[in-house]
């Protein structure tokens, strides 16, 4: 009993700093233009017009890997800090072959959803959230993380770039 006391005081003081980095979140709410800003400054693969949407069968979607437009991809320093990132086109990545996630499988995946209204504009779902529970899991796994910020603005620019490939919101999401 005495253990399980003093594991749930280490969680809840581990997770102070997360529940303080909340109020960090709420500054950075306007990336929008700078979002909007570093798309421009990439060369698209191909020429869409603002309202094409992706060919997908959005009503049979399986698992598997669908390649979209464009990634975002961000290094981190030997001291875990992350440089500012940048989108680029959709293609491989390099990897050093002594990378923590090929020799101790140590990764972290966050995924977070994003919808499209009727008048084109984009939606992301809590992203706060997902922000948070990436600081948490890295924090677990002993890894660097790149701060909210960071993650924010990475997801914006993403799917700002990859805006033809996300779906209208479902109208029993909209009655909620």
């Amino acid at each position: 009993m005495i253990q399980t006391n003093s594991g749930l005081r280490s969680l809840v003081q581990s997770l102070r700093p997360i529940t303080s980095s909340l109020s960090e979140i709420a500054a950075y709410s306007c990336y929008t233009s700078q979002a909007a800003s570093a798309l421009q400054q990439v060369s698209r693969p191909n020429s869409y017009s603002e309202d094409e949407y992706a060919k997908v069968d959005w009503d049979n979607l399986g698992f598997g890997i669908t390649p979209v437009d464009y990634m975002y991809t961000m290094k981190c320093s030997s001291d875990g800090k992350f440089e500012q990132g940048q989108l680029a086109p959709y293609g491989n990545v390099d990897l050093s072959p002594s990378a923590a996630v090929l020799n101790y499988g140590q990764g972290l995946y966050e995924g977070t959803k994003a919808y499209r209204t009727e008048d084109g504009r984009l939606l992301l779902f809590r992203l706060d959230q997902n922000a948070t529970r990436m600081k948490m899991g890295a924090d677990r796994l002993c890894m660097a993380c790149p701060s909210s910020y960071q993650f924010i603005d990475a997801v914006k620019q993403t799917a700002l770039a990859n805006k033809r490939w996300v779906t209208v919101l479902p109208l029993f999401l909209l009655c909620c």
